[in-house]
C-alpha cells in the first residue's frame, strides 16, 4: 500500500538473483565483507532466494550478509542461508516488537512466543548472529504489556549465546506514507510529522542538537519524536521505558555486552 502511494507500483520491483550475485562478487573483490539487502528475501519467494543462494555458492563468494526478517520463516530457508554465507560475518535481524502477543499482532508481527523460540533454537544450532529489536512506543502498548517485553528480552538473553546477540529496545519513527501515518485513528496514535517540511525540520533540529552537544546524551540520540500514543505523550516517557529496560534486562547479567545507546 505504501509503495503504491509513493510511486504507484502494486508490487515489489525485484532485480534478478544473478545481478544480486554480480553485486556481491564485485563488492567482495573490492574489500567489502558484508552485504546488506533492502528486503527480507522471503518476500520474493523460494524460487528467487534459492537461485540467489545457489549462484553465490557456485561462484564461491566468501561474504557475510545482513538482512532483516519481516516475519518468521521455514527451516529450509535459514539452513540454506547459513550454508551460503560466512556466518562469522553475517547478522540477521528481526523484531518481536512487543512481549505481549496481542500488541505484537496489532503491530503486524504474526507469530507467538513459542514459534519465536523454535526459530531461536534453529539460529543457535546454526551458529548465527542475531540482532533483535523491541519497540518502546507501540500503539496499544501499556506499562503492563511493556513489562512483558522486558520479561521476553530477559528470556532471550538467558537463552541465546551473548557473543552472538545484539538486543535493542528503542522508539519507532513514522516513515512517510506508512499505514500508521496514513491511518492514525486506526492505530490510536497522534502523528507529529506528516509533510516533507515536518520531516526536514525534525531532522534538521536533530543534527543541530548533535552538532552543538559536547557529549552524546539520549536527547541527541533520539532523532525526533514522531507520534504520541495512549501511554507515550513525550520523549520523557520513552526515556522512562528506556531506563527500565536497561535496568531490568541488561542489569541482570552480561552487562556491558550490548550497545546501551539503544
Amino acid at each position: 500500500m505504501s509503495h503504491y502511494v509513493l510511486c504507484r507500483r502494486e508490487s515489489l520491483v525485484l532485480r534478478s538473483p544473478i545481478k544480486l550475485a554480480d553485486d556481491a562478487s564485485y563488492l567482495k573483490d573490492n574489500g567489502v565483507d558484508q552485504v546488506m539487502l533492502s528486503h527480507d528475501l522471503n518476500l520474493a519467494g523460494k524460487k528467487y532466494w534459492s537461485e540467489f543462494f545457489t549462484e553465490v555458492r557456485k561462484r564461491q563468494i566468501d561474504i557475510g550478509i545482513y538482512m532483516g526478517l519481516w516475519q518468521l520463516f521455514e527451516r529450509e530457508f535459514i539452513e540454506e542461508l547459513a550454508r551460503t554465507f560466512n556466518t562469522s560475518l553475517s547478522w540477521l535481524s528481526f523484531s518481536p516488537t512487543s512481549g505481549n502477543e496481542f500488541v505484537r499482532r496489532f503491530n503486524g508481527k504474526h507469530f507467538s512466543d513459542r514459534e519465536l523460540f523454535k526459530r531461536l533454537l534453529w539460529f543457535k544450532n546454526l551458529g548465527l548472529q542475531l540482532e533483535i529489536f523491541f519497540a518502546s512506543n507501540l500503539p496499544k502498548e501499556t506499562d503492563s504489556t511493556f513489562d512483558e517485553s522486558i520479561a521476553l528480552g530477559r528470556k532471550i538473553l538467558e537463552t541465546y549465546p551473548v557473543e552472538k546477540l545484539k538486543l535493542h529496545c528503542q522508539p519507532i519513527l513514522l516513515d512517510p506514507c506508512c499505514p500508521m501515518s496514513l491511518y492514525p485513528q486506526k492505530f490510536g496514535i497522534n502523528p507529529l510529522v506528516s509533510t516533507f517540511r515536518d520531516y526536514y525540520e525534525k531532522n534538521k533540529e536533530y543534527h543541530e542538537r548533535r552538532g552543538a552537544a559536547n557529549e552524546r546524551s539520549y536527547g541527541e540520540q533520539l532523532k525526533y519524536f514522531s507520534h504520541t500514543t495512549e501511554t507515550i505523550k513525550g520523549p520523557l516517557d520513552i526515556m522512562r521505558r528506556r531506563d527500565k529496560w536497561r535496568k531490568e534486562v541488561f542489569g541482570i547479567k552480561h552487562e556491558g555486552s550490548f550497545d546501551k545507546s539503544a
